[in-house]
């Protein structure tokens, strides 16, 4: 019970931080914002996360965990399905997950943006030596490549079951797609702050759906 009780509690705290950490931003947010948010004493927060980038870390690893899950998830119920039909799945959640769980989805470029994920090498634009300390860096180096690994694994698939012509290797292929992907957030994030569903006179729903469509021809080049 008592376990039962400090997970509520953490994930209560987690919550909090979430909310704080997206509306104004890591630098901005104080602990007692946050203990403000949960109704408990700063010292509370302290007790369950030892500093403030202990609990963006914290942050960070339920974002990973939570793409890795709904990733997952996607890849068991596309078992039956062709390779390339589980990657665009993958692709269409992805995209849809950028826009829906967009705190979530700065959460994990801050992260791949600052850390370098071949070393523990600290420079000017990377994580503080409190967050690099901190336990929830070390599961999130865990699990960070998994996503990836997912989705290699899927366009694998598609190629030996024939349903992905192209035969490229598959982490080009996955990169190719990253570049696409990740172009569109970046843009799209700096333009979400403004409430607009349109730039430079393009509609981004139609920008998203020719994205889709580009990685479809992506995977069917017969190349």
């Amino acid at each position: 019970m008592k376990v039962d009780k400090r997970a509520a509690k953490e994930n209560k705290i987690l919550d909090a931080a979430e909310r704080k950490f997206s509306e104004i931003g890591f630098q901005n947010t104080r602990m007692e914002d946050i203990a403000k948010e949960v109704e408990i004493s700063k010292g509370s927060v302290y007790f369950y996360f030892a500093s403030k980038e202990n609990l963006y870390m914290a942050v960070t690893y339920r974002a990973f965990l939570f793409l890795l899950q709904e990733f997952d998830l996607l890849v068991q119920a596309g078992l039956e399905n062709t390779g390339k039909e589980t990657v665009i799945e993958l692709v269409k959640f992805y995209l849809e997950f950028c826009e829906k769980q967009a705190g979530y989805h700065d959460l994990l470029m801050n992260y791949h943006n600052l850390v370098r994920t071949n070393n523990n090498t600290i420079s000017d634009h990377t994580f503080s030596k409190a967050m690099l300390e901190s336990n929830f860096y070390q599961k999130i180096r865990e699990v960070h490549n998994l996503p990836l690994s997912l989705v290699v694994k899927e366009i694998q698939r598609g190629q030996q079951d024939g349903s992905i012509r192209n035969k490229q290797p598959a982490i080009l292929l996955y990169l190719t797609g990253w570049s696409l992907i990740s172009g569109f957030t970046l843009i799209r994030g700096a333009n979400r702050q403004r409430n607009q569903d349109t730039l430079f006179q393009v509609s981004i729903p139609d920008w998203r759906a020719y994205i889709e469509m580009m990685m479809f021809r992506v995977l069917d080049a017969d190349q």
